[in-house]
C-alpha cells in the first residue's frame, strides 16, 4: 500500500548553497511530520546538489530530482507532477520556515477551503522604500475564512510560497507554472484565484523571504534590462488562459486592470529607453489585436488609448514668459504670459510639441 503523505513541498534549487541547508532545516523540522519534500536541482554549478543529496541520505522524505537548467517555473511543474499528496505547497530555497507552518496551515485546509495563506516577513532589503512597501502588500489583509472575489485576489500577494493548494484544481483546470517566463506567480495565483471559491487567511507571518540580489525581484530593482517586460508577458498570457478556459468574459475587467497594473510595472523598473519602448510595442500589439468591451474608468480609458495610439508618454508643462509689446516714452508695456505645452513622445523616439497660448494678466512697467 502506497503511503500518501498529507502534504507535498516543492523546492526548486538553483545555486543556492549559501542558504539551502538553513531551508532544509526549517522544512525537514517542521512539527508536521508527514510530509514529503521534493527538491528539484535545476542544473546547479555550485554544491547544491550535494548538499541535497546528503539531507535525502539523512531523511526518506526527501526526494531529489535532477535536471538540466530550465528555470523555476520548469522545476515546480516536475515538483507538481510527482506530488503523491493533493495538498501542495511551494518554497524557495533560500528562505526560511517557521517551524509550525504548515502544521498550522493544513489544519485549516476543510473541504470547503481551496487555499490557505500565511504572512511574509521579507529580510534583507537594502532599500528602506522597498521595504516598507514589501511590508504593505505582504501584510495580511483579511482574517480566518473568506469568499474569494476579485477584490480579494487584488488584496493578496502573488507568491506561492505562503499557502497550500489543492492538486486537483490544478489538474482539473490545467494549470501550471508558465515555462521561460519571469513573475510566473502572478499568472499561477490569478488564474487560480479566478478558480477558487473560498480561501483561509492567517495573520502570522511564517515565512521569511530572504531578499537578494541574486532573486528575480532583485533583479527586477537593480533595473536589468531586459527583465522587466516579463511583467507584461505574464499579464498577456493570464488572457490567453482565461480564453481557453472560458473565463475571459466573466473576468474581462478584471483582466484589463490587471494588464494596466502589469504594463506599469514593466515601464516603471525599466530604465533602458529600447527596452522600455520594446515593452510599449508589444502592449500597443495586444490592445489593437483586443478590443475593450467593458467600461473602464476614465483613467483607464485614456491609458488604453495612449497605448493604442503607440504614444507612450504624455507631458505637460508651463512656459512663463514676459513679452514687450509696446514702448512710449520711458513706459514699457509686457504682457505676461503662460503657456501649456503637451509633449508626446512616440514609439519610434519621435516627439512632437503641442502649444497652446493663454493670456493670464498684464503687468505694466
Amino acid at each position: 500500500m502506497i503511503n500518501v503523505p498529507k502534504l507535498s513541498v516543492i523546492i526548486p534549487v538553483y545555486n543556492v548553497e549559501k542558504y539551502l541547508a538553513a531551508t532544509l532545516d526549517s522544512v525537514v523540522n517542521q512539527t508536521l511530520r508527514d510530509i514529503e519534500i521534493i527538491c528539484v536541482n535545476d542544473g546547479s554549478t555550485d554544491n547544491s546538489l550535494q548538499i541535497l543529496q546528503d539531507y535525502a541520505a539523512r531523511d526518506s522524505r526527501i526526494v531529489v530530482v535532477n535536471q538540466v537548467n530550465s528555470g523555476q517555473s520548469v522545476a515546480r511543474n516536475v515538483g507538481i507532477a510527482l506530488a503523491k499528496s493533493n495538498m501542495i505547497a511551494f518554497m524557495d530555497s533560500d528562505d526560511i520556515l517557521d517551524l509550525k507552518a504548515y502544521k498550522t496551515a493544513l489544519s485549516k485546509m476543510t473541504d470547503d477551503i481551496d487555499f490557505v495563506v500565511f504572512g511574509i516577513q521579507t529580510v534583507g532589503g537594502k532599500n528602506p522604500e522597498i521595504q516598507k512597501s514589501d511590508d504593505e502588500y505582504y501584510r495580511i489583509k483579511y482574517s480566518g475564512k473568506t469568499k474569494i472575489t476579485t477584490d480579494v485576489i487584488n488584496n493578496t500577494d502573488v507568491s506561492p510560497c505562503n499557502k497550500i493548494f489543492r492538486k486537483s484544481i490544478l489538474k482539473k483546470h490545467n494549470l501550471t507554472f508558465p515555462e521561460g517566463l519571469k513573475f510566473e506567480d502572478a499568472y499561477f495565483f490569478f488564474c487560480y484565484g479566478l478558480l477558487s471559491n473560498y480561501g483561509y487567511y492567517i495573520t502570522d507571518n511564517f515565512y521569511k523571504y530572504i531578499r537578494h540580489e541574486d532573486s528575480t525581484m532583485g533583479q527586477t530593482f537593480s533595473n536589468k534590462v531586459g527583465v522587466s517586460i516579463d511583467h507584461l508577458k505574464i499579464a498577456i498570457k493570464f488572457y490567453e488562459y482565461l480564453v481557453q478556459h472560458k473565463m475571459y468574459n466573466r473576468y474581462e475587467l478584471f483582466f484589463w486592470k490587471t494588464f494596466l497594473v502589469y504594463l506599469d510595472l514593466a515601464v516603471r523598473y525599466e530604465h533602458d529607453l529600447s527596452a522600455r519602448n520594446e515593452i510599449y510595442k508589444l502592449a500597443s500589439d495586444f490592445v489593437a489585436m483586443h478590443p475593450v468591451s467593458v467600461k473602464l474608468d476614465f483613467w483607464a480609458e485614456r491609458k488604453l488609448k495612449m497605448i493604442k495610439n503607440q504614444t507612450f508618454e504624455k507631458t505637460k508643462y508651463l512656459f512663463l514668459g514676459l513679452i514687450k509689446i509696446t514702448e512710449t516714452y520711458n513706459r514699457k508695456k509686457y504682457r505676461f504670459i503662460g503657456l501649456p505645452v503637451y509633449k508626446i513622445k512616440f514609439f519610434s523616439g519621435y516627439s512632437k510639441h503641442y502649444i497652446c497660448g493663454i493670456q493670464y494678466r498684464i503687468k505694466k512697467c
